[in-house]
Parts: structure tokens; C-alpha cells; sequence
């Protein structure tokens, strides 16, 4: 048999230019060599390379700007795992992550379940990852942001977690930053803007109609808390305008809470409403809902369903994956260095899940 000293495919085509390729390839650049060239300790370069306080920032840009110009990659594996393993040791054992609570109280997030359910899903997933989760509430007495931000700087803790506010829209924050890796969960505005993870509520408000649409609604109409609808950024009222399948939706469309069975249900018979989608049931009340669905036997759906709730339908914000996800913000901040207001804040958003617990009503 003759030797063929390279690969050919069926079509005659040599393979040479890849083997050429693969054996001309330079070995990758090391820190060994950016130190040598540098006339610096390799530690020194390493910190360098970090953007370590313990290197002065002028030696930082210099090492960088060398290291560029050789053509360095750094391992993104390597690099993470050194990084996490560092900021264990610094400490004698687990990196700890700081969660703040806005404006809920300890008791309030041992007895709600939403709040169990979003503290759970995030330390599950800093456990995961070789955390540990401390928590913060900003409503103790004399708590303010700057303030806890500076307890947690005291403690050597970098990276925080701001939980969703459940009375604000909007949130300004005025302590130095610079050093914590930050993420928030929810929707509503800050100032600055950092990553975020949050449910979508436009997509959660698609979702109701398509599922109402199914069951065989062609006028549903819905009933929204318009501080909540202020808080996720008026999606709910833009999803619901721009997807309603009636041709006028803004008269099936309600900001304000029905105290009263009669009022819901003179709007039901004036507008021929065959499918309702509301807030939560909490918000118009259960025994009020429960009448509506008994009474003219129309499907009504929940933009938010409390984790453990029974007898209902809509959509389970699965804020418990929310949370784990705001973990994983940090975690990559903290591997890649990254500190302070991020030039281009990342916002994932994650449209939760269509659940039944009961037989619903069809049209």
C-alpha cells in the first residue's frame, strides 16, 4: 500500500493547508513570558492582569497593553475557577453573597410564600456554585442602601443581590458601587442600571389571552393593579393592547379594583366579556372571582399564581428560577473581574409557566 503523506477527500481536494495550519500555529502566550518581557514578577502580572488593588492602576494598563500587543487569551475556565478559589481562601472557607430584601421585613419573608419561594431558588443556586447567601432586610430600623452597603463592604462580601421592591417603581442609588458585583431582580427602574434577571410580564400577558383563546374566549378582558403595572414597565397594558384579539381592546381593559361582585359583573354583561385575565386573585378577591367563574361560567386567569395555590389557573412567575439566575449574574461577574456599573447592563428575562390546578370553564 502506498504512503499518502496527507489526508484526500472523495473529490481529490488535499487536506495539506489544515496540517500546515495546525503545525505552524504558535503556542499560546503565557504570564511566564508577559513577566519576562515586562521585567516583572509574575504575581505582579497576574494582580496586573485582574485589575487587582494591590497593583497601581498605571501598571495595570501597562501589563494589559503588553500583554495585548503579544497576543495573550487568558483561559476562561482557568481564569473562574482560580478566581473563586482565591476569594474562598481569602476568607478560610465559602465565598459568601450578600441578598438584600427592599422593603420586605424577616417575618414577611418567612410567611409569604412568593418570598420563600425567590430566597430558596437563590440559595439553592449559590450552593451550587460554592456560595453562601446572607441576607439583609433594608426595612430594619436605621437601615438605609448606603449604609448596608458599607456592612457589606466591612465584611469583605462582593457581590450583592438586590431583591425585587414591592412598593417602588423606581429605585436611586447613591453608594459607591465600584467595588461589588451587582445584580437585581425584577423589573422596576434603577438609577444607575445594573444586570438584572426578571420575570416577563409582556410575555406572561400573551400567554393568558393564548390560553383563554384555546378554551374559546374572543372578548376577554383584564383587570390590572396599575402599580404593579408601573413597576414591570407597563408591559401588562402593552401586551394586552397589542394582542387582545377584539378589535377596540382599551374598553376591556380595567386599572381599577372591583370591591363589589355587582360592578364586575355589570361590566361582564355590558361588554359580553367571555374570558378574564386579572393581576392575581388576591387583587379582586377570591370569593368575588370564585362568583364570577360560577355565575356566568368564563375562564379566569392569573398573570401571577402564588407558588403553593390551589383551584386556579395562570401563569407561575417561577420566581425561585428568576432568583438562581440573578446567582449566576454575580457568579460571572465575579470570575471575568467585573465591578461597578457594567457599561451595557445585561437584563434576562424569563416568561414562566402556564399551570391548572382544576377543571376550568370553556366558552
Amino acid at each position: 500500500m502506498a504512503f499518502i503523506p496527507y489526508p484526500i477527500d472523495i473529490q481529490g481536494n488535499s487536506g495539506s493547508s489544515e496540517i500546515v495550519q495546525n503545525m505552524t500555529e504558535k503556542p499560546p502566550i503565557t504570564i511566564k513570558q508577559i513577566a519576562a518581557k515586562a521585567g516583572l514578577a509574575v504575581s505582579t502580572v497576574s494582580y496586573a492582569l485582574r485589575n487587582s488593588p494591590q497593583v497601581s492602576r498605571d501598571t495595570c494598563q501597562r501589563v494589559q497593553d503588553l500583554a495585548r500587543s503579544m497576543g495573550y487569551r487568558p483561559n476562561a475556565r482557568v481564569s473562574g475557577l482560580m478566581s473563586h478559589i482565591r476569594q474562598a481562601q481569602s476568607r478560610g472557607g465559602v465565598e459568601p453573597l450578600a441578598f438584600v430584601w427592599m422593603d420586605s421585613n424577616k417575618e414577611e419573608c418567612q410567611t409569604t410564600p412568593f418570598l420563600a419561594h425567590l430566597i430558596e431558588g437563590a440559595r439553592t443556586r449559590a450552593n451550587q456554585l460554592g456560595y453562601t447567601l446572607l441576607e439583609f432586610w433594608l426595612s430594619d430600623k436605621g437601615m438605609s442602601i448606603e449604609r448596608i452597603c458599607k456592612i457589606i463592604d466591612a465584611r469583605g462580601i462582593n457581590g450583592v443581590i438586590f431583591s425585587a421592591p414591592r412598593k417602588q417603581d423606581s429605585i436611586v442609588i447613591n453608594a459607591d458601587m465600584s467595588h461589588f458585583a451587582v445584580a437585581i431582580i425584577g423589573s422596576a427602574k434603577w438609577t444607575p442600571e445594573f444586570h438584572r434577571a426578571a420575570h416577563d410580564h409582556y410575555g406572561g400577558m400573551i400567554e393568558c389571552i393564548h390560553q383563554l383563546r384555546q378554551m374559546g374566549s374572543q372578548r376577554p378582558a383584564t383587570i390590572i393593579d396599575m402599580e404593579v403595572n408601573e413597576r414591570c414597565r407597563r408591559s401588562y397594558q402593552a401586551a394586552f393592547l397589542s394582542h387582545a384579539p377584539q378589535d377596540d381592546p382599551r374598553k376591556y381593559l380595567f386599572t381599577r379594583r372591583f370591591e363589589q361582585f355587582v360592578e364586575l359583573s355589570r361590566e361582564i354583561k355590558r361588554l359580553q366579556v367571555d374570558g378574564l385575565i386579572i393581576n392575581s386573585r388576591n387583587f379582586i378577591g377570591e370569593s368575588i372571582i370564585r362568583r364570577v367563574e360560577d355565575t356566568f361560567q368564563i375562564p379566569v386567569a392569573s398573570l401571577y399564581l402564588e407558588p403553593d395555590q390551589e383551584y386556579a389557573q395562570g401563569i407561575n412567575q417561577c420566581y425561585d428560577k428568576v432568583a438562581a439566575k440573578a446567582v449566576d449574574l454575580i457568579s460571572s461577574q465575579l470570575n471575568t473581574n467585573e465591578y461597578g456599573i457594567p457599561e451595557f447592563p445585561h437584563v434576562l428575562h424569563f416568561p414562566g409557566r402556564w399551570m391548572t390546578t382544576r377543571k376550568i370553564p370553556t366558552v
